[in-house]
């Protein structure tokens, strides 16, 4: 009868288990896809507070910006940010340049704030909220020389 009882409940928690295990490990790769932000560049958060993020982190090429990691918090196709948006952005005390650029003949604008060193630090920036008084959707973006 021992033996009976001792049967029984292993196979309870073998089974409870089983099931736990099961219900984790139904995500699928489109679920994991999706954890990441909007523009999908961070993948998890580790515990050391640093950040892995994508190879393929977008990069705007510019003679006139300073090289670094800059938030992109605007992007203005023809025509150059209003001055409410600018006021936005110098009300926040962050530091941002506008970059103008020529892309298949049409002239595109882009309100960046920084630069930052690295990739961690405008991600620290854009997470303690100020650049979301801005714009939503905000994304980190590196300017190279080209």
């Amino acid at each position: 009868m021992n033996l009976d009882k001792t049967l029984l409940i292993a196979t309870i928690i073998i089974l409870f288990a089983g099931c736990e295990t099961g219900l984790k490990n139904k995500s699928t790769a489109n679920d994991m896809n999706n954890k990441g932000t909007a523009s999908g560049i961070i993948k998890e958060k580790t515990g050391t507070n640093i950040y892995s993020k994508s190879s393929e982190i977008r990069k705007i090429f510019s003679n006139s910006a300073i090289p670094g990691y800059y938030i992109q918090v605007g992007h203005f196709e023809d025509k150059q940010p209003d001055t409410n948006f600018i006021n936005k952005i110098k009300r926040t005390g962050l530091p941002y340049d506008i970059v103008e650029k020529n892309e298949n003949g049409r002239t595109n604008y882009y309100a960046l704030v920084g630069p930052y060193r690295s990739y961690n630090e405008a991600k620290r920036v854009e997470e303690r909220g100020k650049t979301q008084s801005i714009s939503y959707g905000t994304f980190i973006i590196e300017t190279v020389r080209p």
